[in-house]
């Protein structure tokens, strides 16, 4: 019984990660490139062209073409650009350590005897234990990244 009290805390990192803050709306998804064109200075984006990958940081786009910093100034034009997804690293991380938080609880709820004492220490170990383990991974994976434009 005691393990369910360790469950909001193993869900309040999800919890977290599904608010945005005020004033941020995410970027709209799709094939028009004015999402490109709408994006703040700054974001990190990873651009699949015709030719290669990059990632860069979003200066600015024209109806043509789009310029990003990685660097140096560097123009892609629009025929050659096959995706633009934004990086959420951070977002990443957290989604990726509360992942492995959860496994961790699971699997020593799974295995370990409930009866002692111990029994919690145990829980929340693994917990974050493997959470700790989890949110390096999911920070250079970024598999919570957003497409924001996709060629037609």
């Amino acid at each position: 019984m005691r393990p369910l009290f360790l469950l909001p805390a193993l869900l309040l990192p999800l919890y977290a990660v599904a608010q945005q803050p005020p004033g941020q709306t995410p970027p709209p998804q799709g094939s028009n490139w004015q999402h490109v064109q709408a994006l703040p200075p700054g974001a990190a984006l990873h651009i699949k062209t015709s030719k290669h990958t990059l990632s860069c940081k979003f200066r600015s786009a024209d109806a043509d073409s789009l310029t990003c910093f990685h660097g140096k100034d560097m123009t892609v034009t629009r025929a050659d650009v096959k995706s633009i997804k934004v990086s959420h690293r951070g977002r990443s991380a957290l989604v990726g350590a509360a992942i492995g938080a959860a496994s961790g609880a699971i699997v020593v709820q799974a295995t370990d005897k409930p009866d002692d004492w111990m029994h919690g220490i145990a829980v929340l170990g693994a917990a974050v234990y493997l959470g700790a383990l989890a949110a390096p991974i999911g920070a250079l994976t970024d598999f919570t990244r957003s497409t924001v434009y996709k060629a037609p």
